[in-house]
């Protein structure tokens, strides 16, 4: 049964006051401070509900893996790997700023959804960080054997849609910026 939000507080509210009324009428047999427990657990626990619930925060106890249950074999995930890396680097797909994982996978005769498991699971990838890194490797290829070309014509060149894309792709994989990477191997 799915209650609604107003619900779930009315609820909540009353469930809190029953507990800080039973505290309370108690103290007999009890002592004193058990009201004062009650109503810090109560307003505690009703706090951290309303965070999680308006942060839309997903409670999960469960840290099971994505394909946990249907792993590539290791020998299938090399193939595949070198499969991949060679169409990448003989066909240079990742030059292509409009390349899309069902391209990809097209190109190997194998589902988007299997790609992005072995991307995932075997490559510690996701498919865009994968191209990235390509275009990373390129770029700083080009920034290494070209003073002709401007670094945002680099960028373009090794498949990235815009400069700024191109400068923060780079330094969030390198570690430096593309015009202190060229300072470093000039």
């Amino acid at each position: 049964m799915k209650t609604t939000n107003t619900e779930f507080w009315a609820v909540t509210i009353v469930f809190c006051v029953s507990i800080i009324w039973l505290a309370y009428n108690t103290t007999q047999y009890t002592s004193y401070i058990v009201g004062a427990f009650s109503f810090s657990f109560t307003f505690y626990i009703t706090l951290t509900i309303w965070f999680f619930k308006v942060k839309k925060i997903p409670v999960e106890f469960s840290t099971t893996q994505k394909y946990a249950d249907k792993k590539i074999e290791i020998n299938e995930a090399e193939k595949l790997t070198k499969q991949l890396n060679a169409l990448m680097s003989t066909e240079t797909l990742h030059k292509n700023p409009n390349i899309k994982l069902k391209h990809l996978a097209e190109k190997l005769e194998i589902s988007p959804h299997y790609l992005s498991q072995l991307l995932n699971d075997n490559l510690g990838k996701s498919f865009s960080e994968y191209i990235n890194s390509w275009r990373v490797e390129t770029a700083k290829e080009l920034i290494k054997n070209n003073d002709q070309f401007t670094l945002e014509a680099i960028g373009l060149e090794a498949g990235f849609s815009s400069k700024s894309s191109f400068y923060s792709i780079f330094k969030k994989v390198t570690g430096t910026t593309p015009a202190t990477y060229k300072k470093q191997v000039s």
